[in-house]
């Protein structure tokens, strides 16, 4: 009985190897581990709103008197770059209410949740791809906000040079009218574009990463399209702001990339809870924004 085949001796060795250098499954992580990381996710998320309203409130304190001049400044430059009239283009569609109605609506509820959406999409089924994302969406925001902090511009509905309509406040939702919100964002602060900037970005992410959709992916370019067209023909934003903000997307992926190639991960680790110890305060603020605007 002791005797086997060769062959089959050969096999069982083989398989015996096969069975000793294979990894073994990774175990299945807790559920309220994955519950955690997800509520932290969340909250470093919200932490780039909280970014937004903790500048436009520090700018709010500041003088904002070269916003004006400002203004004059960036429709100069769209002048000499041939850029079409953002007044012009606002008499061609003004006939249309429901279209005005639309692109309202569109500024008004698709900037926030839309990126906050992409950003839990990202950390629930490409979690790998987290830190990256949100850390490039985190530098491209950055650059947006010191760019506002130092170059205040009227919005093209606080120029009264170019003479365009404030649809908002004439058609609605009149945002800029609720104190809460006119408390928490700086209407001086049209440069650059953070409505049009995310929408870049989140453009890219779905392209970049939903790549099981296939073609269909490249149907969130309508979202920065839909977008461009809500700011600059509500009278919020000028063409240079969105062009600017359009390219603090790809520096923004870049100078993250630049950081993981040049540090280590050791570096890495050691960063991470310092900057988690300081994004949940910025990020609860950032909720206690959005909570006074609805209470």
């Amino acid at each position: 009985m002791d005797d086997v085949a060769p062959g089959v001796s050969a096999s069982v060795e083989v398989d015996d190897e096969r069975a000793a250098v294979s990894p073994r499954p990774p175990e299945e992580e807790p559920v309220l581990k994955r519950i955690g990381s997800l509520l932290l996710k969340a909250l470093t998320a919200a932490s780039l709103f909280g970014c937004y309203a903790l500048v436009s409130s520090l700018a709010e304190i500041g003088p904002r008197t070269a916003a004006h001049h400002n203004a004059g400044v960036v429709w100069r430059i769209q002048e000499i770059l041939h850029l079409p009239s953002e007044a012009w283009l606002q008499s061609l569609v003004l006939p249309y209410t429901a279209l005005i109605h639309v692109l309202n609506e569109y500024y008004a509820l698709a900037h926030f949740p839309a990126t906050l959406l992409f950003a839990l999409w990202i950390a629930l089924n490409h979690r790998e791809s987290w830190v990256r994302v949100w850390a490039s969406l985190t530098m491209m925001t950055l650059l947006c906000l010191v760019v506002d902090a130092v170059f205040p511009v009227a919005p093209p509905r606080l120029y009264p040079p170019l003479g365009m309509i404030d649809t908002l406040s004439r058609f609605g939702p009149d945002l800029y009218g609720n104190h809460a919100v006119s408390q928490v964002a700086d209407q001086y602060g049209a440069m650059p574009s953070l409505h049009f900037g995310w929408s870049v970005f989140v453009a890219w992410g779905v392209i970049r990463y939903a790549t099981h959709l296939r073609r269909f992916r490249w149907l969130a370019i309508l979202h920065p399209v839909m977008t461009l067209a809500a700011v600059t023909l509500t009278a919020n934003h000028y063409w240079l702001d969105c062009i600017v903000a359009a390219l603090f997307v790809p520096a923004g992926i870049w100078l993250t990339d630049t950081w993981f190639r040049r540090t280590s991960p050791e570096l890495r680790a050691r960063l991470r809870k310092p900057l988690i110890v300081i994004a949940i305060p910025i990020s609860l603020f950032g909720l206690l924004s959005i909570a006074t605007i609805f209470v």
